[in-house]
């Protein structure tokens, strides 16, 4: 959690880009935690997406497309996808963000974030399962 401390001090947009770290060592380790090839999972989601377009928020509607035809959820899997979306995420803040070199701290400290990535996921699977048997 301390690495974590320090990209809180460096970059205002912390929160997200933590997320956008976990987003990636979800996807690149997905094997590790579903039956279902990531591509196919993907397929399937953006299927829901277009059978559930009509009841899904005007912003998600305007972005969903764009976000099928790059195939954005597969692109977290690699750094070079990071970066792209470490980028696109600085240029819609005009630049102001510095996200765009986040990936530079992802690569410096990758193993202790994707450590602490498992022990949050690890975490997290222990939460839903417990609260998915009261139901």
């Amino acid at each position: 959690m301390l690495k974590n401390f320090y990209i809180a001090t460096k970059f205002q947009q912390h929160g997200i880009i933590v997320d956008i770290f976990y987003d990636h060592f979800l996807a690149k380790n997905w094997i590790d935690y579903s039956n279902t090839p990531l591509e196919d999972y993907i397929q399937s989601f953006y299927q829901l997406l277009r059978d559930n377009f009509e009841v899904l928020p005007e912003n998600i509607q305007k972005m969903a497309p764009t976000m099928m035809k790059g195939n954005w959820l597969l692109i977290y899997s690699n750094l070079e996808g990071i970066d792209r979306v470490l980028a696109g995420m600085n240029r819609r803040t005009k630049n102001r963000s510095g996200m765009d070199t986040a990936g530079e701290e992802l690569r410096a400290s990758y193993a202790f974030f994707e450590a602490d990535f498992r022990l949050v996921f690890k975490d997290l699977q222990t939460l839903s399962h417990n609260f998915l048997k009261k139901y």
